[in-house]
């Protein structure tokens, strides 16, 4: 099963669309600027979001909770949870050079 980014982009964007218009679904003004609205801004802005959400915990909150706990943990559970703290930095990292690459590619456009 082969999947094109293409597709897949314009499925992520649907997907964005209609939770944006599920938030505003009272305000037919935001409705319709929603409507003019174009996809690339659309994912840009669910990027940075997803962003600005993610990077704090996966930075700041799970490091902390992590060495707290470490007193109370075995030595292989505590390995096991900074691989997948150090693993969900790198998707943060990687969600990071995605936003900077939608964003600069939507400003190279015009």
């Amino acid at each position: 099963m082969k999947v094109d980014m293409r597709d897949a982009q314009e499925l992520l964007v649907k997907a964005i669309r209609r939770r944006e218009e599920a938030s505003v679904a009272n305000d037919f003004e935001k409705l319709r600027a929603l409507e003019e609205t174009p996809d690339d801004y659309l994912l840009k802005k669910a990027a940075w979001s997803l962003l600005f959400i993610s990077a704090p915990i996966a930075f700041l909150i799970l490091p902390l909770v992590i060495g707290l706990a470490d007193k109370y943990l075995s030595a292989q559970a505590s390995q096991i949870l900074w691989f997948s703290a150090k693993s969900f930095m790198a998707v943060v990292l990687l969600s990071f050079l995605v936003s900077i690459y939608l964003t600069f590619k939507e400003k190279s456009s015009y």
